[in-house]
């Protein structure tokens, strides 16, 4: 998750501006807004996409975990990234995005899903303000 950026705007290129070099340059991330702030995550870690459902908390755990859920006989932690990332919860987050991580798979609550998007690498802005402790979790 160390890889969650926030998106800018990306100016669209011409036909003779794509080159082979260009190509090789360009990521598609899952877009998603938390609160207003529109973020990507890289698409390769996606496993799946699932409405909200009821969260089972897991006593004395950080607080950005918020539980458990159970998809298809599989128990798998719940985070929450705008706890992570310092967000006020204003929003009432709608989708859980289940991620492939270096210890198995983990489900990220987000208010929205924009959709899939591909950016230049060099237009990328990382998220400076990420909590290092969410980091050793995933």
């Amino acid at each position: 998750m160390a890889n969650i950026l926030k998106a800018e705007s990306v100016p669209t290129q011409t036909a003779t501006q794509r080159g082979k070099k260009a190509q090789a340059n360009i990521l598609e991330f899952l877009a998603i807004y938390l609160e207003n702030e529109l973020m990507g995550i890289p698409l390769t870690k996606v496993i799946e996409i699932t409405k909200m459902r009821d969260i089972v908390p897991v006593p004395f755990s950080k607080s950005h975990i918020r539980g458990v859920i159970n998809i298809r006989g599989e128990i798998m932690a719940i985070a929450s990234l705008k706890e992570a990332l310092g967000l006020n919860e204003t929003r009432e987050s709608q989708r859980i995005v289940i991620l492939e991580t270096r210890f198995g798979k983990i489900g990220i609550i987000v208010d929205e899903i924009y959709g899939v998007i591909k950016v230049r690498e060099d237009d990328l802005e990382p998220y400076l303000s990420f909590n290092l402790h969410f980091l050793t979790f995933t």
